[in-house]
């Protein structure tokens, strides 16, 4: 009797010969998104992106690669023969090779490319107009280097004064040093270089927008008493320069390089709530009204607008500055002050677009401002100044033997200042009310 159930049981299974080829054909299924996708997006977009788009053929959605190329099909269904984009890349013709001017891909991600081929082409992401930076799995970042063998420019900088620490951007890492220069903690799996941190209102959370030029973009949220990942609220196919948080913190808008500004809300910032058009270009930075309904961006486009958040329109566009826009700051309700590449700073209005005031204009690029009450700190290539946002008027020039890339300044009470600038050797200077804190190397030795 056992061995009559014995044998019915073994009837009722399948060969155990075919649960092993099963499970072998399970396991060698490609995924576009987890293993296609990454070979193009580290590889091909660079070239093929919306940015460049070599012989007008692009790869940086599924539906845009899948599109014929000027020689022929990019990709056929069963057959790499017929399909000319995988020959370019596994030709001996090194004129004709792809990437262009660069070793031929690793054995494992030709042989990946072709096994996708011949199990049909499938695509497994959630859109195929989506970029592929948006469909790539969550990356984790190497590890920056224990040392660095050369300091680097000062590209992002936060100043915490409650906490008594600066938060300094580095290579694949947020660096937490000590009023005293003395490095407190790393924060690491993040983007190549960062370009702008902020800090929650509310919650230790710091937000981060970083990426490669050419290859990803990312903005990203980490835990400032554990130091760990909380989320990646977007990802794109180039670096993002900014993003900051609301003044309350229910919302995240992000500068994205395609000349939108999306904005983020809901359960970890997941849903993406609102994009806003209006730039054609890169939007380079952008600050929030403590209203937390209007915001202000500017652009690669040599202009700034003011958006009202809850309309998603844009009620005000400045085009007072002949080159790209770099910086932006709120210097009361209604005014504005944005710096430019051109050289110059002015004040407009945040609801018409008009211009109110020219502050000066010169020869070298303006960086950086931010402004505190009426005055405005204000940070080119070999100028640091204090002035009047509402004249102009110089109060105070800071004498500095670097070229400035970033600062911060806040209120360290009722009439003092503080301020942190960050130079692009890789100084970082700490002064509060004209006296020098701090001054020194902000990278790892």
């Amino acid at each position: 009797m056992i061995l009559r159930s014995l044998a019915t049981f073994l009837l009722t299974i399948p060969p155990i010969a075919a649960l092993l080829q099963s499970a072998c054909l399970a396991e060698d299924k490609i995924s576009f998104v987890r293993q296609v996708a990454p070979i193009l997006q580290n590889h091909c977009v660079a070239c093929h992106g919306s940015k460049k788009a070599e012989s007008d053929y692009r790869v940086d959605s599924f539906q845009a690669l899948m599109q014929e190329t000027s020689e022929g099909p990019a990709f056929v269904s069963g057959r790499r023969d017929a399909s000319h984009l995988y020959q370019r890349l596994v030709t001996e013709d090194a004129d004709l090779r792809m990437p262009p001017e660069s070793n031929p891909l690793p054995t494992s991600e030709i042989e990946t490319v072709e096994r996708w081929i011949e199990q049909g082409l499938v695509f497994d992401g959630s859109s195929a107009a989506a970029p592929l930076a948006e469909l790539l799995p969550v990356i984790t970042h190497p590890d920056p280097p224990d040392r660095y063998p050369a300091s680097l420019p000062i590209s992002a900088l936060l100043l915490l004064t409650k906490h008594e620490r600066i938060l300094i951007g580095g290579y694949h890492e947020i660096l937490v040093w000590d009023y005293a220069g003395t490095l407190k903690a790393r924060i690491r799996n993040q983007g190549q270089r960062t370009y702008s941190i902020a800090m929650h209102p509310i919650k230790p959370l710091i937000l981060s927008a970083s990426g490669t030029p050419g290859k990803l973009g990312e903005v990203r949220i980490f835990d400032l008493d554990s130091f760990e990942l909380r989320g990646i609220v977007a990802q794109t196919d180039e670096v993002i320069m900014d993003a900051q948080f609301s003044p309350d913190g229910s919302r995240i808008a992000v500068a994205m390089p395609d000349g939108t500004t999306r904005v983020y809300s809901g359960s970890n910032y997941a849903e993406k709530e609102r994009e806003l058009l209006g730039h054609s270009d890169q939007v380079t930075s952008l600050t929030w009204h403590s209203d937390g309904i209007r915001l202000a961006t500017t652009s690669r486009d040599h202009t700034a607008k003011v958006f009202d958040i809850e309309r998603g329109e844009s009620i005000a566009t400045f085009t007072g500055h002949s080159a790209c826009v770099n910086d932006i700051s709120f210097a009361g309700d209604k005014t504005l002050l944005s710096v430019s590449s051109d050289g110059s700073a002015m004040t407009w209005n945040a609801e018409t677009g008009k211009r109110i005031k020219s502050l000066f204009s010169g020869k070298q690029n303006i960086l950086a401002c931010c402004v505190r009450q009426d005055k405005a700190l204000v940070v080119g290539e070999h100028m640091v100044k204090w002035i009047d946002a509402r004249n102009g008027q110089q109060l105070e020039n800071i004498n500095i033997d670097d070229w400035c890339n970033s600062c911060d300044c806040v209120s360290g009470g009722e009439n003092e200042d503080v301020h942190l600038l960050g130079t692009h050797s890789g100084r970082i200077l700490l002064l509060r009310d004209k006296r020098e804190v701090s001054n020194f190397t902000a990278s790892p030795r």
